[in-house]
């Protein structure tokens, strides 16, 4: 929660960013400039004050398992001239007070594949200036209906993700806490802007990673009153953006609609984790897994984030930041197109 974006990236290249949880910053959650080749995985984008992603060019960047709710104006958004051949995978975008996602003119070629799930915008669902943007105008697939794949005229960008409308991210996250054992200030999981700022170890020592400060306000999630940041006389909220099970974005990173199987230690990976259920980036430069990411810092594979051949990777059953919790578990791997992957899973969805 800052007064500006979450992240900015200015003229910044080939960075890698992972698991992050972006929430109610008074500016964008992500802002690139002129940045180009970036990866980011695992993204849970919700409640900010402007746009959820806003680039002002930045060619070929990569967003994996992305998801975007409640922004103070667009989910995503593309201007300048320049900014071309993007990947979106498994991609969501929901409850933004503008559009879902929106390509300003000069925009061309993203690429949407594995899964794009939006719904429940004020203004649509899919924005193109106009043609060979990577989606169709208005619907995002030629007939917007739930299950389609046809982005007629988007032969360059090449997109093929499975279209899941309708969505409705509003109690798809635990949202409100109660209380948070870390935190000693709150009250009922609220505290003044003036007491948490008193320590810089408030804003960050919650109970689980997927915690933040942002507004309070007795208004059902993902309102109006949740956008932006706290600021001084006002009183802040504790929200959880872990996943609640049976909601949008819960074990269904498949194909957005049915229930993954399940993970068991030590047996033959979900059917999901398949080496032929890969996708492959606008460019072609890359084949990677679609419910997986790469395990960083382990000194295999290339870093990027994306689950490739000879990688150790996360098994990914939900969209976001949030994939479970407790210890990893290794499940057999099935090759495919991707092999020779070493599969691991958390303990408890």
């Amino acid at each position: 929660m800052v007064n500006g974006d979450g992240i900015y990236l200015l003229n910044g290249s080939y960075n890698v960013l992972q698991n992050l949880t972006l929430t109610s910053n008074a500016g964008s959650g992500i802002k690139i400039g002129d940045a180009d080749d970036n990866f980011f995985t695992n993204l849970t984008v919700v409640n900010n004050g402007g746009e959820g992603i806003y680039a002002t060019n930045g060619t070929t960047e990569i967003f994996h398992n992305t998801v975007i709710a409640n922004s103070g104006l667009n989910g995503l958004k593309w201007q300048t001239a320049g900014g071309d051949n993007g990947t979106f995978s498994n991609f969501i975008s929901t409850n933004n007070l503008s559009n879902g996602i929106y390509f300003d003119n000069g925009v061309y070629d993203h690429k949407f594949t594995g899964v794009l799930g939006v719904g429940n915008n004020t203004g649509v669902d899919c924005e193109m200036s106009h043609a060979s943007q990577g989606l169709i105008d208005l619907n995002c697939t030629s007939t917007g209906a739930d299950g389609s794949t046809s982005y007629p005229g988007e032969t360059t960008a090449g997109s093929n993700a499975i279209l899941r409308p309708s969505r409705n991210l509003s109690n798809a996250f635990v949202g409100k806490a109660p209380s948070d054992a870390i935190i000693p200030i709150d009250t009922s999981g609220t505290a003044s802007f003036t007491s948490i700022n008193a320590d810089f170890l408030y804003w960050v020592g919650f109970e689980n990673p997927f915690r933040a400060w942002g507004k309070f306000h007795a208004d059902a999630p993902l309102t109006a009153n949740h956008r932006g940041h706290c600021v001084t006389g006002q009183t802040c909220q504790i929200w959880d953006y872990s996943a609640v099970s049976g909601q949008p974005i819960y074990n269904v990173s498949g194909n957005g609609s049915s229930t993954n199987s399940a993970f068991v230690a030590d047996a033959a990976c979900p059917s999901v984790l398949n080496g032929n259920n890969a996708l492959v980036s606008r460019m072609g430069t890359y084949t990677y897994l679609a419910a997986a990411v790469e395990i960083l810092g382990d000194k295999q594979g290339n870093e990027n984030g994306l689950c490739e051949s000879n990688e150790n990777c996360l098994y990914t059953p939900h969209f976001g930041s949030y994939q479970g919790s407790g210890a990893p578990n290794k499940c057999t791997f099935n090759n495919g197109t991707v092999t020779n992957v070493k599969m691991f899973g958390l303990s408890s969805l």
